[in-house]
């Protein structure tokens, strides 16, 4: 027999060897790569989802705060467009009204809000509807977020409103389909009040109807202790009350107040704060001098014109008149402050210390004011007399610069939007342009109108993954 000595048969096997082992880790490897791609998808569309829900997150808290914004603008609106009416309203308890309007548009923000919130959960089309607040968040239509639920919770103290709203986010690659849940936490604030009084001063804030209150009754049920309630307390002086006695009852037990925080309001000036002595019907021979009235504010209304003989030597005060004061002499006031609509003074005006006098003519712009001053009037130190001159007679103001004596550290003070100028050729003469400042200027002190805040919803949110 033969002997085989070639050994290619055996290096066939060899090769054939080689290749399954090869073949085996590769479909190994292949395997284990595709693996890793499948876990790949699946983190990254996860990751995707998250994305989704966090864009939902930015889109629903931007859109909340937004919406809240514009309903906080129209409450604006509504409220001042109710101020103006009760401005305007006779006889009204402007204070009281006001109280209601503004605890009213605060019941309804709130409601507003919660409403908002409930309408999250309830506007499906219909019950098993999960898609109605659904928005892609891709070109694709791969990602997208939806709004899985809303809750509100009113805070103890009524202040604020706690708001979490739960966010889906889908993300779809493949055949990997992920879903992620955030939540999104944040406190829409609830204002004490809409309301704050203006600190930019306009003719109405001064002359603007009496409150409905007595200042009997202000002070015997405590008004000034109510919140809300802040100087200048303004109350109204009944027919048979007297200034000299509610002074006394304003420092007395157990108000224990200031009369400088007081504003008090009557109709019957020489009555009620002169108190003068004869027959009051005869104004023109009644007098109302030398009164110290101890700092208070009294505003005088409801008569167009007071009428009295002198009113010399008037200390601490602080006298409105809605209207024209026609007095005789006008001398020696001391730390006063006089703000009238017209003025006729039919002697003198002198020795005028400490104080201002205040000229402001008419709301009606075509109704102008008089400023008659028969005889000289003297500025003596630290007084100021102040104009609008856009309310008053032209030749009346032409007049008065003739008559003028102005002391140094005194001032005559005219407002103007009319570009007008007058009394170049005087010295300590000061000419203002913006209304505000000239009532500031001339120590012209009231509570501004309130008027509505512009309210932010001043939310900040967290997001809870």
């Amino acid at each position: 027999m033969k002997k085989l000595e070639s050994e290619n048969g055996y290096a066939l096997l060899v090769v054939l060897l080689v290749v399954v082992l090869s073949l085996g880790f590769s479909a190994t490897f292949l395997k284990g790569s595709l693996n890793h791609a499948t876990q790949e998808r699946t983190v990254d569309t996860s990751n995707q989802s998250v994305a989704a829900a966090e864009m939902g997150v930015l889109y629903y808290t931007s859109s909340f705060e937004k919406e809240l914004e514009l309903e906080l603008l129209d409450i604006q609106k509504e409220i001042n467009e109710r101020l103006d009416v009760l401005k305007q309203c006779v006889g009204c308890d402007f204070e009281s009204e006001i109280r209601v309007l503004n605890q009213n548009k605060i019941d309804e923000y709130t409601t507003l809000v919660l409403k908002k919130v409930e309408d999250l959960n309830h506007e499906k089309l219909e019950e098993d509807d999960d898609d109605y607040y659904k928005r892609n968040a891709s070109v694709d239509d791969r990602m997208a977020y939806t709004v899985e639920s809303a809750e509100a919770e009113m805070a103890a103290d009524k202040k604020r409103i706690k708001i979490v709203i739960k966010l889906r986010g889908i993300a779809e690659q493949g055949q990997a389909n992920s879903e992620s849940i955030l939540s999104v936490v944040f406190q829409v604030a609830i204002p004490e009040s809409f309301l704050t009084k203006s600190t930019q001063l306009i003719y109405d804030d001064i002359y603007k109807n009496p409150p409905a209150i007595s200042c009997t009754d202000f002070l015997s049920t405590k008004k000034y202790e109510e919140e809300g309630v802040e100087p200048f307390y303004e109350c109204s002086l009944g027919a048979d009350e007297k200034l000299a006695e509610l002074l006394t009852k304003i420092k007395g037990y157990p108000h224990n107040l200031a009369p400088k925080d007081f504003m008090v309001y009557t109709d019957n000036y020489l009555e009620n704060v002169c108190d003068p002595n004869g027959n009051a019907n005869k104004t023109e021979t009644s007098n109302c001098n030398s009164k110290d009235f101890e700092g208070i504010s009294v505003v005088v209304f409801g008569n167009e014109e007071t009428v009295t003989k002198n009113m010399n030597g008037l200390e601490n005060v602080k006298i409105y008149i809605n209207g024209q004061l026609t007095v005789q002499n006008l001398n020696n006031t001391s730390n006063a402050v006089l703000v009238l609509k017209e003025l006729n003074v039919l002697n003198n005006s002198q020795n005028i210390e400490n104080s201002t006098i205040v000229v402001l003519g008419f709301d009606d712009t075509e109704r102008l004011a008089e400023l008659i001053v028969d005889n000289n009037i003297t500025l003596k130190t630290n007084a100021k007399f102040c104009l609008d001159t856009d309310r008053i007679i032209e030749n009346d103001i032409v007049n008065f610069g003739n008559q003028i004596t102005i002391n140094e550290g005194s001032s005559l003070i005219y407002y103007t939007s009319q570009g007008k100028t007058y009394y170049q050729t005087k010295q300590n003469v000061m000419r203002i342009t913006n209304y505000t400042d000239f009532l500031s200027l001339c120590n012209v002190s009231v509570n501004g109108s309130p008027t509505a805040n512009n309210i932010d919803p001043e939310f900040d949110f967290e997001v809870e993954y």
